[in-house]
């Protein structure tokens, strides 16, 4: 039987389980990094915040650019933290601050329930969660499959994060629907707050685990003793690969989320009806929570990974057959598409992050990675409204994101192979 996470154990730093307690160990650990995605701050908060706009702005007497800056500052202080929070990782542990990041993240988003129609303190209150959310981060959760896994590396990272967010962004906002209904917007934020703490807490504290004390130690220990060797941030920063994927999938993302967020109004400025773009919109998300388990499948059955280069090409395709089809099977196959590109992207960072640079400082150096990130998925949406306004149309920069993918299949598919194999 093959099994994965050896690390801690190839030189002898700790004695093998036996192989059903090896087996329950890497369960109970896809089952906890699964379920934090699932509690993290994309579906606690992204995902219901659409539910919860027009009930604010209403109360507060506010238009509703207004409300939705909360979440331009929740991203903006996200991306901030992101290195700080990467950094805690490698020297404390990811299970230490995911807990920590759980409580914080779980008491912020109850805390947002108290929020007054003073904007400072509105915005302060978003600025709080966004700096929880880096410590509770699905990054974090990467690192603690990368340090445990090998050969299945890419498809746990990808089956957590996709099955995770995908699901949680599936079902929180359903949750938020039925206590918007039967009270106000302030229960949702209480109530969820209730439920990452109550429901997360309990089952991270019992399932998430790090390597083994005896194999961890200070990062110049687990550089040594790491498998897939491990390198500085310094040194990851002199690395041509570190730019050209921060490059190819910080700018192809903040491209994808883009289009993502604006997909129901590119389809119904062409006369589709308002369900029928919200089922194409549907099928993008989750086709992306699908794939992602499928690209780290491929990732972990290559050497290199040109191979996904194509799929960047998808999304191209995708956007074309979105502006131009006039029928519905079409647009819902150019969503398929679109999520197929989007999922490759979310499960390649944290992958390619620990073939490339090794585990040793992933936190650190995903930081860095997940910052630009986030304030390219910050930015890319408001310039595609600035072009909107400016043009009137959606299509000049819809063309820009085109382009935009076919250079990141080029950079992709320039990277180098791997610098190590994995080992069993």
């Amino acid at each position: 039987m093959e099994h994965d996470a050896t690390a801690p154990f190839a030189a002898g730093l700790v004695a093998p389980p036996a192989p059903w307690r090896a087996a329950w160990r890497e369960a109970r650990l896809v089952f906890a990094c699964t379920l934090g995605n699932f509690l993290c701050i994309s579906p606690t908060v992204t995902a219901v915040f659409g539910l919860v706009l027009v009930p604010i702005a209403t109360e507060f007497h506010w238009p509703r650019a207004r409300v939705s800056g909360g979440l331009a500052v929740l991203t903006l202080a996200n991306a901030v933290v992101f290195p700080l929070a990467g950094r805690a990782a490698d020297r404390f542990g990811a299970r230490r601050v995911v807990l920590c990041g759980n409580l914080m993240l779980g008491l912020s988003i109850a805390a947002l329930s108290l929020a007054g129609p003073r904007a400072a303190a509105y915005y302060g209150l978003f600025l709080l969660v966004g700096v929880a959310g880096a410590f509770s981060s699905g990054m974090l959760l990467a690192k603690t499959i990368s340090e445990n896994f090998s050969r299945r590396r890419g498809l746990w990272m990808g089956f957590c994060a996709g099955v995770g967010n995908g699901g949680g962004s599936t079902v929180m906002p359903l949750l938020a629907a039925a206590v918007l209904a039967s009270s106000g917007w302030r229960d949702v934020f209480r109530d969820i707050g209730v439920l990452v703490i109550g429901v997360g807490f309990p089952l991270l504290f019992l399932m998430l685990h790090d390597l083994p004390s005896a194999a961890r130690g200070g990062a110049q220990t687990r550089r040594a003793q790491a498998p897939d060797g491990g390198m500085t941030l310094l040194a990851a920063l002199r690395k041509a690969e570190f730019w050209m994927i921060m490059a190819a999938i910080a700018g192809s993302g903040g491209c994808m989320i883009a289009v993502f967020a604006h997909v129901v109004p590119i389809l119904t400025d062409k006369g589709i009806p308002l369900a029928d773009a919200t089922l194409v919109l549907s099928v993008f998300a989750l086709t992306c929570a699908a794939w992602q388990s499928s690209v780290g499948w491929l990732l972990d059955r290559t050497e290199s990974p040109r191979l996904t280069a194509p799929l960047y090409l998808v999304a191209a395709i995708g956007l074309l057959v979105l502006q131009h089809a006039a029928t519905l099977p079409w647009m819902i196959a150019a969503g398929a598409m679109l999520g197929v590109a989007l999922g490759t992207e979310f499960g390649m960072l944290g992958y390619l992050i620990s073939r490339y640079f090794g585990v040793a400082s992933f936190g650190a150096i995903a930081g860095m990675m997940s910052a630009a990130v986030l304030l390219a998925q910050a930015a890319a949406p408001y310039l595609m409204d600035v072009a909107f306004d400016r043009t009137g149309s959606y299509a000049l920069p819809l063309t820009m994101v085109e382009w935009a993918m076919v250079a990141a299949a080029a950079v992709i598919g320039l990277l180098r192979p791997y610098p190590q194999k994995l080992t069993d």
